[in-house]
């Protein structure tokens, strides 16, 4: 069977919100949420910028890589990359 997830939160503290949950291989998924709710924060952590707990988050990478699409409505632009 192949991997089962590939990003694994475990009671992720974010500001006043905690994540926990699998992102599998190939899931498509959106974080959406208000200015300074720590979307970048856990962009940062998805592209281990920012160290947090190994306990927190596991990466399986294994299972493929992680690409980051973000929308700026200041300049009406998408910007995209991989890592």
């Amino acid at each position: 069977m192949k991997n089962a997830w590939f990003i694994r939160l475990n009671n992720l503290q974010i500001g006043r919100s905690t994540l926990s949950g699998d992102i599998g291989p190939g899931q498509l998924s959106a974080v959406i949420g208000p200015n300074r709710s720590g979307k970048t924060l856990l962009a940062d952590i998805l592209r281990r910028e920012t160290r947090v707990s190994p306990e927190t988050v596991n990466f399986n990478l294994d299972a493929g890589r992680i690409s980051y699409s973000a929308y700026s409505a200041e300049n009406s632009r998408f910007s995209c990359s991989d890592f």
